[in-house]
C-alpha cells in the first residue's frame, strides 16, 4: 500500500494506523492523492488483497471521503486491512517469551 501511494497517488500526506483488538488486528493507510476514480484494481492490489485472504482476513480499497491534509476536497484513498488473530500461541512463542530464543541462559 505505501509504494502505491508513493508510485501512483499525488499525496502529499500519509497516515498509517495499526490497532490490536480483542480478536483482530487491523492496519489503515490514509492518503490524500488523487484518489482511485473509478479506475480497476491493478495487480498490486489484487496482490494484497490475495495475501489477507490467504491469511483469513480482509481488505478494502475506497477512495476517501476526508483524509489526513485533504482540507475538505473530497480526495484521497484508503486501504484497509483485517486480520484475525490466532486462538492459540504459535508454535515456539512459548521460547521467545521466556528468553531462550534470545542467548540468554537458565541456571
Amino acid at each position: 500500500a505505501l509504494s502505491n501511494v508513493l508510485l501512483h497517488s499525488g499525496a502529499a500526506h500519509c497516515v498509517v494506523t495499526l490497532a490490536v483488538h480483542a480478536n483482530l488486528v487491523t492496519l489503515d493507510v490514509y492518503d490524500d492523492g488523487r484518489g482511485r476514480g473509478g479506475r480497476p484494481e491493478g495487480f498490486g492490489i489484487r496482490t494484497m488483497r490475495d495475501r489477507a485472504d490467504g491469511l483469513g482476513g480482509t481488505l478494502t480499497v475506497e477512495d476517501a471521503d476526508e483524509g489526513p491534509g485533504d482540507a475538505g476536497t473530497g480526495r484521497g484513498t484508503v486501504v484497509a486491512l483485517a486480520l484475525p488473530l490466532p486462538t492459540r500461541p504459535a508454535p515456539g512463542a512459548e521460547r521467545v517469551r521466556d528468553g531462550r530464543d534470545h542467548g540468554e541462559e537458565e541456571g
